[in-house]
């Protein structure tokens, strides 16, 4: 029997007669970079226990806005309007750190200049802190994403965003936002009015 089975055996008998979940490994325990790939809802980073990765659930994100709209008509005319707050501590500096925002699986990367700011071709974001006497303290730093001229329908069909015709029906996307690797997320509830083979949105 290998070690990898062994120790899968042993986690199981542990968590079985104790009772106490342990956190799923994320890559090799040996590869500090944590860049493993978990479960909906949480992120591979630095264990608590010191050894390797782990799969830890993400942080609050405070959603303030989510607003998603469809073209049903026309490819390449849906986009993503999402603002909210992420905790980030004092001292904090933003440039050159990697933001990867997710929503009901539409995916962006982006890299952060000295002022919180990131723009490509087509969509951009924004990760705002606020100075005080020079310095950064610990605060709810503003976010704001916007993402424009793509098509979204396929992604959203699991949320339920489709093309029929619909007034105000509740719906919920899940909302994630990494940043430098710390994984923020959110289920937002939404009302989305759509008609058949033109356009929907969620607000």
């Amino acid at each position: 029997m290998s070690m990898r089975i062994l120790r899968l055996v042993a986690l199981a008998i542990f968590t079985l007669s104790t009772g106490i979940a342990v956190a799923q490994q994320c890559g090799d325990p040996a590869d500090l970079t944590c860049n493993g790939s978990c479960a909906a809802g949480s992120a591979c980073d630095a264990s608590q226990t010191g050894l390797g990765c782990e799969c830890v659930p993400g942080l609050p994100l405070g959603v303030k806005k989510l607003s998603i709209k469809l073209n049903f008509a026309e490819p390449g005319a849906d986009s993503i309007d999402l603002q909210g707050t992420v905790p980030v501590p004092a001292g904090f500096r933003p440039d050159g750190l990697q933001v990867i925002v997710d929503v009901g699986g539409v995916v962006r990367s982006f890299t952060l200049d000295a002022k919180g700011k990131a723009v490509t071709e087509l969509d951009r974001a924004q990760l705002k802190v606020k100075f005080e006497n020079g310095d950064i303290p610990e605060q709810d730093a503003k976010l704001t994403v916007k993402i424009k001229k793509g098509t979204f329908s396929d992604s959203f069909v699991d949320e339920n965003l489709t093309s029929r015709t619909i007034q105000d029906d509740p719906v919920q996307v899940v909302a994630d936002v990494t940043v430098s690797g710390k994984l923020y997320t959110q289920t937002v509830a939404l009302s989305y009015t759509a008609k058949t083979g033109k356009t929907g949105k969620a607000k």
